[in-house]
């Protein structure tokens, strides 16, 4: 009943997915009772409408089963759906098709002798093939270089570019080295970067490339990306516009809830993507993400902390990752490209600009506002106020770092200032009553970027103006 079914399989039979089977138990039974309380579909006629071969088949009957499955298995040219009707806890003397049985397991012995009618030959598959043994065992383990940091800041630009460009180009590397990553965008590919262009495309009847286009289906693309990291021979990334995440929450909660490795790539993350007015401008969305456990969400504010971010997401191995991206162009704001600074960023939050004596106040920020608070210190060191800037890429994991260190980023009995151009409460934890947090308050509007961070105070002149008042109060 779902609507997800609908996206998924409409996909499935664009792509003419032959190798998926989908068995249908045809119960007829919900939790709630039957399944005529609130379903009339015809599944089958469904189902052929989305180009599906559709079978039906009596779910008791073994030789029933056995042949309508070889005969799936050998048609080509589109998926397959099997309507499957069965009773549900067939065979139980006061169970049978009753609603109660839906949530009732069978037990252990049954479950053993289920195992062994469906037991897998026992051929040694990896001694019989070595060679794809070995590939196969690369899929697996889906292990990083020590070195591959490295790899990644070859594509790190010294120009000004969007971090969603910087993304884009850290793919490229990321592909050329791990061949077990595989994704792509929402129909949004030109938008959002994410095409690996030494890889081909996957079509109907054609799978061996490694570009996935899943059209305007966000929700079937979070719910395909869970899918794969299950298998577990790949890591998928899906991208799409951050506003759009709305679309997708439900399957980018169950990524969480299951630990599983995906990674969303979100782009045009601010109010600062301009003409596209509010409809398209992210607002609650940032912090709607940071509040689900176990989702790792990383704004970067450059190609180096983009570079970084990915190597993090490639390494996170017990959840999701969402990267926040810019679509306007951000200035390149570290010189050298240390391990150390390297280390910086993995840790979630650290000094990118030292005060030059003893600082007044301690700036936080993320993504493009961390460069807007640099220039914010620059004004503000011209009139004789010292401020420390901390860029703060994922909160979450700063907060795990030591006292100690907490405390050698965000000075104690300093006022802080938080700066992000989202709505959000995010920053509570940080920012005390002398503090002050500018975010936003409403919905964007339509204009070029430049207008929007004047009219709604994301400037270095604004920042430093509201911080000279904090100071004389």
């Amino acid at each position: 009943m779902e609507g997800i079914s609908a996206e998924a399989s409409s996909l499935a039979g664009h792509l003419k997915l032959d190798n998926l089977i989908l068995l249908y138990d045809s119960n007829n039974i919900t939790i709630e009772g039957s399944t005529d309380i609130t379903f009339s579909d015809d599944t089958a006629k469904r189902y052929e409408s989305y180009g599906w071969k559709v079978y039906t088949a009596d779910g008791h009957n073994k030789e029933e089963i056995k042949k309508v499955i070889e005969e799936a298995i050998s048609y080509k040219g589109a998926p397959k759906l099997i309507i499957f009707k069965t009773h549900i806890a067939y065979g139980t003397p006061t169970k049978q098709d009753s609603a109660s049985s839906h949530g009732v397991p069978l037990g252990e012995d049954e479950i053993k002798e289920m195992k062994k009618k469906f037991g897998l030959p026992e051929d040694n598959w990896a001694e019989k093939y070595p060679e794809k043994a070995k590939e196969l065992k690369i899929y697996r383990e889906k292990e990083i270089p020590a070195d591959f940091i490295d790899k990644l800041l070859e594509a790190v630009s010294e120009k000004a570019e969007a971090t969603r460009v910087s993304s884009g180009n850290v793919i490229q590397k990321a592909g050329e080295v791990l061949p077990f990553i595989t994704g792509g965008s929402a129909d949004l590919e030109p938008s959002v970067k994410c095409h690996i262009k030494k890889a081909e495309s996957i079509k109907p009847n054609d799978f061996a490339g490694r570009n996935q286009h899943f059209g305007i289906r966000e929700h079937a693309m979070g719910a395909y990306m869970n899918g794969m990291a299950l298998y577990g021979l790949f890591i998928p990334y899906g991208a799409t516009f951050l506003v759009f995440s709305d679309y997708m929450r439900g399957a980018i909660r169950l990524s969480a809830l299951m630990g599983t490795q995906v990674i969303y790539v979100f782009t045009h993350d601010s109010i600062f993507l301009g003409e596209d007015g509010p409809t398209h401008q992210p607002i609650e969305h940032i912090g709607s993400l940071r509040i689900i456990p176990n989702l790792t969400v990383i704004r970067p504010a450059d190609a180096f902390e983009t570079a970084v971010a990915w190597e993090m997401a490639l390494k996170n191995k017990t959840g999701p990752t969402a990267l926040i991206l810019s679509r306007h162009n951000l200035p390149q704001l570290h010189k050298e490209k240390t391990m150390e600074a390297i280390e910086a960023v993995r840790k979630g939050g650290y000094i990118i600009s030292k005060e030059e004596k003893a600082a007044k106040f301690v700036l936080i920020a993320t993504g493009s506002e961390v460069s807007t608070a640099i220039e914010a210190q620059e004004i503000l060191k011209s009139e004789g106020i010292d401020v420390r800037v901390v860029s703060m890429p994922v909160p979450e994991i700063f907060e795990k770092q030591s006292e100690e260190y907490q405390k050698s980023v965000i000075l104690e009995n300093i006022p802080i200032i938080a700066i992000e151009a989202t709505r959000t409460r995010d920053w509570d934890r940080f920012v005390k009553d002398d503090g002050l947090v500018i975010g936003m308050k409403s919905f964007g509007h339509s204009a070029p970027a430049k207008v929007l961070a004047e009219k709604f105070g994301f400037t270095g002149k604004s920042i430093a103006e509201k911080v000279k008042k904090m100071g004389e109060n």
